[in-house]
């Protein structure tokens, strides 16, 4: 502010003592006071400006100021409740030591005492949560989980109560009881009707066992007929035989989680149904090969007895249709040899097909098995072993394929070796049959020359 003042006396000084100088250019004195006046009133706004931007910092600083008292005054009442909680918590945990230490010398051999019934509390908890004795008698698991919420030292109230619980749950356990119930059936509706529960084992109704879903009783799913009848049965009143799971329901949850032979077969992926295509198809192969030999067979035996007249329907026949009527031993014989390889050879149609597919069905299998084994090593690689089900589709087609491909080759294995035997016994009967009637024919035919050469030694 000084300088700016200084800086306008300078300048009126100099605009002074130039005046005579310039009293020629500048004769006109209103123009040089109208300039000095407007100086005079710049020179008075600016200071104004910087007496009010003066005022405005004192005042921002004092507020500051009064601010910084203030969280100065606020962190030392904080520093000072947290002196005083830190103290009080000092002197609790001072106290808390001293009721333990008189609590434990006071207590004395009791302490072992109070950690066994919170033990035997907690283990008859926890085996009530799991029971289905609760199911009827809830007041049982009321009583057990109130000893398990009280807080403080139990008394010999509540060890009494402890000792009376453990014989009331044990006779639970080994009684049949019946009762009203809300369970739901297979059909999704709940209704309300007898239950009966075989102890701690298994809960049994008109509709068969009972599984427990938390507070629900639901019908298990799957159980064979004979049960659910024998179930329905006891309930009715009309046997004294209870049925029941003596695995408390795994034995149900097995045959209900058996899979089906369509599952089986999906089981077994692509290579089982490949497998169970070729047992199909040589299945078929050998019925009608079957078929054929024996109505071969029942032909045969009706041109056993009419060996004067022979057809085509059957395989003797047309060996005997081929023989010619005429010649020499050597010839029958060759001709009937012919005959026999022309007609045997379709008795045997279908049996290697039958050998071969029965040879390739445990390939196959062992194909599936190989297969599965991949694919679960592949799970193992990527997740570990840890989780069972991610390897359980591997192995299970491994398994089902190997099952597979034994259960195709056993039976057509039998059914080759059924038929190949029965077409072997034709065969052997059709060269007994055919060698018997070339025998006749050249007896006859050696008769009728021994009787052609008689008759002119006779006449002679």
């Amino acid at each position: 502010m000084k300088l700016y003042r200084r800086g306008y006396l300078a300048a009126l000084l100099g605009i002074i003592m130039m005046g005579p100088l310039t009293v020629h250019a500048a004769s006109d004195d209103t123009a040089w006071q109208q300039l000095l006046n407007e100086s005079q009133h710049d020179a008075l706004d600016r200071r104004a400006r910087e007496e009010a931007r003066k005022a405005a910092l004192t005042s921002d600083r004092n507020q500051r100021a009064q601010q910084l008292s203030a969280q100065r005054q606020a962190l030392s009442r904080a520093e000072a409740r947290r002196q005083k909680l830190e103290d009080e918590q000092a002197q609790l945990e001072n106290q808390l030591e001293e009721l333990q230490q008189t609590l434990t010398r006071e207590s004395g051999h009791l302490g072992e005492v109070f950690g066994a019934f919170d033990d035997g509390v907690q283990q008859l908890q926890s085996r009530l949560d799991d029971s289905l004795v609760t199911v009827d008698q809830p007041q049982l698991s009321q009583a057990v989980h109130a000893l398990a919420n009280q807080h403080g030292i139990p008394d010999a109230e509540d060890l009494s109560r402890l000792w009376q619980l453990h014989p009331l749950i044990w006779q639970a356990t080994g009684e049949v009881a019946e009762f009203k119930a809300d369970y739901t059936p297979l059909q999704g509706t709940a209704v309300h009707q007898t239950v009966a529960r075989v102890g701690d084992f298994d809960l049994i109704s008109r509709d068969g066992a009972i599984r427990r879903s938390g507070q629900l009783l639901i019908v298990r799913g799957g159980q064979p007929s004979e049960a659910v009848s024998d179930a329905a049965q006891f309930i009715e009143g009309n046997s004294e035989a209870v049925p029941f799971d003596p695995a408390r329901g795994l034995a149900h949850e097995l045959n209900t989680r058996e899979p089906s032979l369509l599952e089986r077969l999906q089981q077994g992926g692509a290579v089982g149904y490949v497998i169970v295509a070729l047992g199909v198809m040589g299945l078929l192969i050998a019925i009608i090969q079957g078929i054929r030999l024996t109505l071969e067979s029942q032909r045969m035996r009706r041109q056993h007895q009419a060996m004067e007249a022979p057809v085509k329907d059957n395989v003797l026949g047309r060996i005997m249709l081929r023989l010619p009527a005429s010649g020499s031993e050597s010839v029958l014989e060759n001709a009937l040899d012919e005959a026999l390889l022309r007609e045997m050879a379709p008795l045997e149609r279908g049996l290697s097909l039958i050998k071969l597919l029965a040879a390739i069905a445990p390939l196959l299998g062992l194909l599936g098995t190989v297969a599965g084994m991949i694919g679960t090593f592949q799970a193992i690689t990527v997740f570990g072993a840890g989780e069972p089900r991610l390897m359980a589709g591997g192995i299970s087609q491994a398994l089902v394929t190997t099952v597979l491909g034994l259960i195709t080759a056993v039976p057509l294995l039998f059914a080759h070796l059924l038929l190949q035997g029965r077409a072997r016994r034709l065969s052997r009967l059709i060269e007994a049959e055919g060698a018997h009637w070339l025998v006749q024919r050249l007896s006859r035919t050696s008769n009728q020359r021994q009787s052609a050469v008689a008759e002119p030694v006779a006449s002679v």
